[in-house]
């Protein structure tokens, strides 16, 4: 039998949300260190690495929101995703159905594939905020979105066109 009740939000996701019931926040004992600068897993596929490169340097913005710890998580979400589009783009290419031997017409299982990857992906993104519900839950400190969006959309741009993409502190990659 499972537990009981909603799982416990992390204190620093109930800080980021500006606690809204103003309960005192659970003493928390720091197991995990601070993100450190690491390169993507090497199992994950190219595909799978250009959505890391893409992802990480948004997530490290929130500072003290990932830990050592998250980046298996991470590294799934990033698997499941390209896994997601690249069986979307089969799909869009040979079709949704194919004609069996006998003459008829059944959806293709690739179809399915990407459902579960995408229901997968989904649901690990949801954990780090990746939905517009799930960020909704999330105050950033700016008065509205645009703020939040300018700020990562500068930070980009001369990470850019300085031709690095800084993963973390002290490692950088080409792009």
């Amino acid at each position: 039998m499972g537990l009981r009740g909603p799982a416990a939000t992390p204190n620093e996701i109930q800080k980021l949300r500006g606690n809204p019931g103003r309960r005192p926040l659970r003493e928390q004992v720091e197991l995990f260190e601070e993100w450190k600068a690491k390169r993507s897993p090497t199992w994950l596929s190219e595909r799978a690495k250009a959505v890391w490169l893409k992802l990480i340097p948004q997530l490290l913005y929130v500072s003290g929101f990932l830990k050592d710890i998250d980046g298996n998580a991470v590294a799934a979400y990033c698997a499941e995703w390209a896994a997601y589009t690249e069986l979307e783009e089969f799909v869009q290419r040979e079709g949704r159905t194919y004609e069996t031997e006998t003459g008829y017409r059944r959806p293709r299982p690739e179809e399915k594939m990407a459902a579960e990857h995408l229901r997968t992906a989904l649901a690990i993104g949801r954990e780090f905020g990746f939905t517009p519900s799930a960020r909704g839950r999330i105050s950033f400190g700016f008065e509205n979105d645009d703020g939040m969006a300018d700020m990562l959309e500068g930070v980009m741009r001369a990470k850019i066109e300085a031709n690095v993409l800084q993963i973390g502190p002290g490692e950088a990659a080409a792009v």
